[in-house]
């Protein structure tokens, strides 16, 4: 039986991701809205709310995930950092 991922590692397993992607993801989607779930890219949106709408519509309701803008670099890190990680919970 396979053991259940942590939230410690599902959030490593996104930020590896996010960092590995977001070069590829510069060049073929600048400005979009991403959402990384067990280290894959789910979701893709030109818009933070259409972003949401998808979210809403996506399942399990209990999983891990990061969401970031893609673009250039913050001036003062290396990386554009996501704006959110965390679990979605379900209504």
């Amino acid at each position: 039986m396979r053991r259940k991922e942590t939230l410690q590692e599902a959030h490593e397993r996104n930020q590896q991701a996010f960092l590995r992607l977001r070069k590829k993801l510069a060049e073929t989607h600048p400005g979009q809205w991403v959402v990384l779930v067990g280290g894959q890219v789910v979701a893709l949106a030109p818009a933070l709310e259409e972003l949401r709408e998808r979210l809403d519509q996506m399942g399990p309701c209990l999983r891990y995930r990061t969401v970031f803008e893609v673009g250039e670099p913050h001036p003062l890190s290396k990386a554009k950092l996501p704006i959110y990680s965390g679990v979605r919970l379900c209504a």
